[in-house]
């Protein structure tokens, strides 16, 4: 009985240890997620592992950007991955870096070699749009810092799919909110995730859409 008990006090202390070797990691993580995004006074240390690349994103919470009756974050993952899929980005392999620009816009490519924009990826309840910022209307991205006039820019998607990781991560998981991210040699694009049929969602009714499912009832179904 007594080595019996010994291996079990064993057994328990080596959990223990175990336990307390991952603490700190989660604890960390566990702080990052719940920083306020846009706060100034944030130390550089947090920001700087809750945002690596340091990219200027924004939390949403303008009813415009979810004005449905209901809006599953969770589907926001989903959306990344589709386009992640679609685009054909491959994780493990270079990074394959594009030009993005608007339809009125001289490419710089060759026919077709340019991506243009803007364009969505959806899955259920959310989308995931790529914008010209040049082309959104002053107000529509809350809390943009200044202008953008680019029609063309230099971008991957693999760049575009980190930043809407971290506005996933940062501002859909910790604040069920939506936001929107920069990206961009000279932050020209606009990464956002929004709900499926909310009104800044249908202010892009008509744009180069890739869906997972159809569309909830109401909301117009646009072909890729």
């Amino acid at each position: 009985m007594f080595s019996s008990f010994s291996s079990l006090r064993a057994a328990t202390r080596l959990s223990l240890l175990k336990l307390l070797s991952v603490f700190p990691i989660y604890l960390t993580i566990a702080r990052c997620a719940v920083i306020p995004p846009d706060n100034p006074l944030l130390p550089d240390s947090l920001s700087l592992l809750a945002n690596p690349n340091q990219v200027d994103f924004h939390c949403v919470h303008q009813p415009q950007w979810r004005d449905i009756k209901f809006f599953e974050i969770g589907d926001c993952f989903g959306a990344f991955y589709m386009m992640q899929y679609m685009e054909g980005v491959d994780p493990f392999g270079p990074e394959v870096r594009k030009e993005f620009k608007t339809r009125s816009a001289q490419s710089l490519q060759p026919p077709g070699a340019a991506v243009e924009v803007p364009r969505k990826y959806v899955t259920g309840t959310c989308t995931l749009a790529i914008l010209m910022r040049s082309e959104v209307p002053p107000g529509v991205l809350p809390a943009e810092d200044g202008r953008s006039t680019a029609t063309n820019e230099v971008s991957s998607f693999r760049e575009m799919g980190k930043a809407a990781s971290l506005v996933y991560d940062m501002c859909g998981k910790s604040l069920k909110s939506p936001g929107w991210a920069t990206v961009g040699e000279r932050d020209g694009l606009a990464v956002a995730l929004w709900a499926t049929g909310s009104s800044i969602d249908q202010r892009y009714g008509n744009v180069r859409t890739f869906r997972t499912q159809p569309p909830p009832v109401g909301v117009p179904a646009e072909t890729a």
